[in-house]
């Protein structure tokens, strides 16, 4: 959903800087309105591709975590990911 938001910004607004941040709060905005919930999801998004790390070649990987903490930089409850990727983290 972002790298499509990010697309139509370049294309059709040319990278305005006004419309890029109102597209970046919004984008915050949608991502927290579960408050922890976008946090422990991806904590366990994470958890689940390292513990499969065995598939994956590591430009995938890279890729993927690229892509994650994009998602990342939008949380709020960033000490909440760090709870849950703690634990999990104690179980791998």
């Amino acid at each position: 959903l972002k790298a499509k938001l990010d697309t139509t910004l370049l294309e059709a607004f040319q990278g305005n800087e006004q419309f890029a941040n109102t597209v970046k709060e919004s984008f915050e905005s949608f991502i927290n309105m579960r408050s922890n919930r976008p946090a422990e999801l991806i904590a366990k998004f994470i958890d689940s591709k390292l513990r499969v790390n065995k598939g994956l070649a590591e430009e995938e990987m890279e890729s993927m975590l690229e892509s994650v903490l994009t998602l990342f930089r939008f949380i709020q409850g960033k000490d909440v990911f760090e709870a849950f990727y703690k634990k999990d983290l104690s179980k791998r």
